[in-house]
């Protein structure tokens, strides 16, 4: 009886399923628009000219689109949880109400759209986190990349800051001195604010007390090389914070860190003698910042005096 031939093996079905990413391509497009007008310097007011204008709307209706695209592959909407769904939903109908009594309604309805379309991405995002097979990993890579972002940004700011207002400062002063005339420095004079690369200092100040605790945590959660690389960002990304000084901004990033402060020592996540020493540096900080800028020592010192603030608006 002639020898049974080896039978060829038969490979078992593909456990892999499709691919998990559909719209991959949207998504890069849409993160590389988002970083593009986040460093783009004066992007305020590119943002109201051709072609940047035509730009910017077309990646406000991708992200809408994207958000489609994710409620079919999930074939709902997810959700974000913990009462934020709420909190939009109200921001939502306020946002319509401003609408209806708006003196300038063509502005009002694009702003409106502007908002609904960033309302859009986010829910988008939640969707697709929620197709991920490890959506803890995805996360951290996408914080990780934030802060890359973040980065840019200070870095952006602080180089535009440096030769395009302190130098010529310091051209003016010397031309100034040779006439007999002396020209000192003040954070009080608008134009010697950090307004790059955004176009207003309240709006770089603003950007800086979201990304200050970012790049926190990923001081946090990374170890030799990187922990130092994103230790140099947050020391980069408080200098930039000093030079806008913006009193708003140092209101919410003395909020922020107050509510740290009391968050990490209720939930006793650190040792004690971490705990108070990193409190105290972060007290010192607001101190320094206070005690080194004459704008806002101005109005601090008014504020205790009882005097108030100056009669200028919080900026």
């Amino acid at each position: 009886m002639a020898a049974d031939s080896p039978s060829t093996p038969v490979s078992p079905p593909s456990s892999t399923l499709p691919s998990r990413n559909p719209g991959r391509l949207l998504g890069l497009l849409m993160a590389l628009l988002y970083g593009l007008f986040t460093l783009l310097p004066n992007g305020n007011s590119l943002l109201v000219s051709w072609p940047w204008v035509f730009v910017w709307q077309t990646w406000l209706w991708l992200t809408v689109l994207w958000c489609l695209w994710q409620i079919g592959l999930n074939k709902r909407l997810i959700f974000l949880g913990l009462g934020f769904d709420w909190l939009l939903l109200v921001l939502a109908i306020a946002v319509a109400v401003g609408n209806m009594t708006a003196q300038f309604s063509a502005q009002a309805h694009w702003h409106s759209w502007t908002l609904l379309a960033f309302l859009a991405g986010l829910y988008g995002l939640r969707g697709w986190l929620k197709i991920q097979p490890q959506p803890l990993v995805t996360i951290n890579k996408l914080l990780t990349w934030q802060g890359y972002v973040g980065f840019a940004f200070i870095v952006i700011s602080l180089l535009l800051w440096f030769t395009q207002t302190l130098i010529p400062f310091w051209q003016s002063a010397a031309i100034a001195k040779e006439m007999g005339l002396t020209k000192t420095f003040s954070f009080g004079v608008l134009e010697l604010q950090n307004w790059a690369p955004i176009g207003h200092q309240n709006y770089v100040a603003g950007y800086l007390v979201l990304i200050l605790p970012l790049l926190s945590v990923l001081i946090w959660l990374n170890q030799g090389k990187k922990r130092w690389f994103w230790a140099m960002a947050l020391a980069l990304g408080l200098i930039d914070f000093y030079t806008t000084s913006s009193r708003g901004g140092l209101l919410g990033l003395a909020t922020l860190l107050l509510l740290a402060i009391i968050g990490v020592g209720l939930l006793r996540r650190l040792p004690w003698l971490w705990w108070l020493s990193l409190s105290s540096m972060a007290i010192a900080v607001v101190g320094i910042f206070i005690g080194t800028n004459d704008r806002l020592l101005t109005s601090f010192t008014g504020i205790m005096g009882g005097k108030g603030r100056d009669s200028s608006p919080i900026v």
